[in-house]
């Protein structure tokens, strides 16, 4: 199975990172649409990859809304969750290192600008 498959179009990718990004909790398909900024049919259509996959899976019932959360004891979400976290620290220094170029660039010009 390729990412492809499983990340078939953007959808699929905003939902898992939404349930990475919240990964104690658990939502309805409702609330994932709304938080995430898509509409309800949207998501259902590709509820169906998450589900085959084992990513998220439902924890309860609320009402007639059942409540899924992040499938924690997937590897494959572990691996997500890795990834994540690894791509987090990556951009940080990135852009911790962009902007100490930036200030190291404007020291000059500021010491420069004091005596003139």
């Amino acid at each position: 199975m390729t990412l492809e498959n499983i990340f078939p179009d953007n959808t699929v990718a905003k939902i898992l990172d939404f349930f990475i990004d919240h990964k104690n909790y658990d939502y309805n398909k409702n609330e994932v649409a709304r938080y995430i900024g898509l509409n309800r049919m949207t998501v259902t259509r590709n509820w169906k990859v998450l589900e085959e996959n084992e990513f998220i899976k439902p924890v309860r019932k609320i009402a007639n809304a059942v409540q899924y959360a992040l499938n924690l004891d997937n590897p494959v979400v572990k691996k997500l969750l890795e990834f994540d976290w690894e791509l987090t620290k990556y951009r940080s220094l990135k852009i911790a290192d962009k902007e100490l170029a930036e200030e190291r660039l404007a020291v000059p010009r500021k010491a420069a600008e004091e005596k003139a």
